[in-house]
């Protein structure tokens, strides 16, 4: 079992012996050449959730063109396959660090304290993504500009979508979620149009950027005409916005809320003073200025409580397992590392 070389691996690091480091590498190698997203080297052992060494850095190849890209994941710290979790994605906002994908307080917040599975999206390291909808990346003079030739922008999406089919196919997952800030705040939106009512959860969007800019506004007609025929009714929807944003106008979520046909579960919740960088950039920690998380950052409300009471209101939903997308069946590669797809409950595959 890769599962017990992983531990044998971590046991001699633990104990210093010799040639780990060199075994250690080897071993990625050739998961990566067997058709396996590989683990950083300091990531830990799956699925031993504890400490710092979360969120899980993973390394893969996209199962569409080859390109490389990596992704975090987090799993609670009594985490056991035979439960259903809510898979929660996270989005960066427009050039937002990365480096908020890697912090340990996705882990705690979200993971550990709110019994769910986290995903930071890397979505190629590509600031102006926007999902793979910003038209700019169309135009080859534009790639080159910034420096991403050969990017199809396409398939940014479609590797979201196949790691989420993935979870899907090997663990009990009974919703999606969805967050971030800003470009993160259209990502979780947008997500969501690409999926059927029955997988859409949660979506925590703040200070979405959606109309600002014209080379977004397909995707954004997408996530309007998604709202208005009812897609995300029976969901949990809070867009989070402060009445000074001066970025993205806060009369863009107030027009979207207006057409949302049942709004039982989708609230718009006005900030009073907060302007657009306050949702991801905390005063508080200026050491990590782009680590935008909710419920933790200065201006943003906890709302897990809320989320909480949402879910025990569906207990027939908590209790299901979403099936992934239909038409996918798992390829000969996989984005996720060996130890994490040999860790699935048996009797889910």
């Amino acid at each position: 079992m890769i599962l017990k070389t992983w531990i044998v691996l971590a046991l001699a690091v633990v104990l210093g012996l010799p040639g780990v480091v060199a075994s250690n590498a080897l071993a990625a190698e050739a998961e990566q050449a067997a058709g396996y997203g590989t683990f950083d080297r300091d990531a830990g052992v799956f699925p031993d959730s504890s400490g710092m060494k979360r969120p899980y850095i993973v390394h893969f190849k996209s199962r569409f063109d080859g390109a490389a890209d990596y992704f975090t994941i987090s799993f609670p710290k009594n985490f056991d396959p035979q439960k259903a979790y809510p898979l929660w994605l996270k989005f960066c906002p427009f050039y937002g660090s990365r480096s908020a994908l890697k912090r340990p307080t996705l882990a705690w917040n979200y993971c550990d304290d709110n019994n769910a599975i986290i995903i930071g999206c890397n979505e190629r390291s590509v600031g102006e993504s926007f999902l793979g909808d910003n038209q700019q990346l169309r135009d080859p003079a534009f790639l080159k500009e910034k420096k991403h030739e050969g990017l199809i922008p396409e398939n940014i999406p479609k590797d979201v979508l196949e790691l989420m089919n993935e979870m899907c196919h090997l663990f009990k997952i009974n919703y999606i979620g969805a967050t971030g800030a800003s470009m993160g705040g259209y990502s979780s939106l947008r997500l969501m149009t690409y999926l059927p009512r029955e997988h859409v959860g949660v979506v925590v969007s703040s200070c979405p950027a959606l109309y600002f800019r014209p080379w977004a506004k397909d995707g954004s007609d997408r996530i309007t005409e998604a709202v208005k025929r009812g897609h995300f009714n029976d969901a949990f929807v809070k867009i989070l916005q402060g009445t000074a944003d001066d970025t993205v106008p806060i009369q863009v979520a107030r027009d979207l809320t207006a057409l949302v046909p049942d709004k039982q579960g989708w609230e718009l919740v006005e900030v009073k003073g907060a302007g657009h960088r306050d949702f991801f950039c905390c005063s508080s920690q200026p050491k990590y200025p782009y680590d935008e998380d909710w419920g933790k950052s200065d201006v943003v409300p906890d709302l897990w409580g809320q989320i909480h009471a949402w879910e025990k209101a569906n207990p027939q939903r908590m209790e299901s397992r979403l099936p992934p997308l239909a038409g996918w069946k798992p390829g000969a590669s996989w984005y996720l590392p060996k130890a994490i797809v040999d860790a699935a409950f048996p009797a889910q595959r």
